[in-house]
């Protein structure tokens, strides 16, 4: 009645995704904590943050957690599809 299905699943990441994933890890990482290129760090959103008023404060401080998650989830989404781009050009490359 009941199907089973076979939880090993083998997960497996290309080079092209690999290196991808690094050079965002690293852009992330440097975006969040930095506030010399962009104002995307956590330091700027808690400096504007201060700035305002108290209902904004309590805002911005509860969603802090919100932004960096899809920060951090979104970027490493992003980086898996250009890697697997990255991977079938470099797939290419090597047949030729």
């Amino acid at each position: 009645m009941l199907r089973q299905y076979n939880m090993r699943k083998k997960i497996s990441l290309n080079i092209g995704g690999l290196i991808c994933l690094l050079i965002t890890i690293y852009v992330i990482y440097y975006l969040l904590l930095k506030d010399t290129v962009l104002p995307f760090s956590v330091s700027s959103l808690l400096t504007w943050g201060n700035h305002c008023s108290k209902q904004w404060h309590i805002l911005t401080i509860g969603l802090i957690p919100i932004y960096l998650a899809m920060i951090v989830f979104g970027a490493g989404m992003l980086s898996i599809y250009l890697g697997s781009v990255l991977q079938h050009w470099l797939s290419k490359l090597w047949e030729e």
